[in-house]
């Protein structure tokens, strides 16, 4: 099984059982971005009080898990190492989440270009995304290019 197959599982049985939840990291990021970013893992938040049920869900489909302080890890039939983040700054995310597709699958990803920002990347990154990734999918676009001036501006 293809780390793609496991990231729809997953996606499928989140969204079977109407659990609340968004990408974040890199898949989050590809969403916004005019050239893909290539990442080796898939980070998600899930809303706490349907995390349990969320994993045990995953584990009928064979993943095994591994809970850490901030953290459950998922493994799958593939390579790919999913990430569930359990901190609390990240707990709103899933209720500002818009379906989207990346990459030819269903994701939820937050709307907000400042917190997927804050979430992937580090500061000596955001030049080079402002201008690689937003710009030429944005650039008409006067609201986001405020926005991510405002972030930018903010963050550094």
């Amino acid at each position: 099984m293809g780390g793609s197959k496991d990231v729809s599982a997953l996606v499928q049985s989140l969204e079977e059982r109407e659990i609340s939840w968004c990408m974040i990291g890199g898949l989050a990021v590809n969403h916004w971005a005019e050239e893909p970013m290539a990442t080796a893992d898939v980070d998600l938040v899930i809303v706490t009080k349907q995390l349990d049920a969320a994993v045990e869900a995953f584990q009928s489909l064979g993943f095994s898990r591994e809970e850490f302080a901030h953290s459950v890890n998922l493994k799958g039939q593939s390579k790919v190492s999913i990430q569930i983040t359990t901190a609390e700054f990240y707990q709103e995310f899933p209720s500002r989440a818009v379906p989207a597709d990346v990459h030819g699958m269903l994701m939820r990803v937050p709307v907000s270009a400042r917190k997927i920002l804050l979430i992937s990347l580090d500061c000596s990154s955001r030049t080079r995304i402002c201008n690689n990734l937003f710009q030429p999918k944005f650039s008409q676009n006067s609201f986001f290019n405020t926005l991510i001036t405002q972030t930018f501006t903010l963050d550094t």
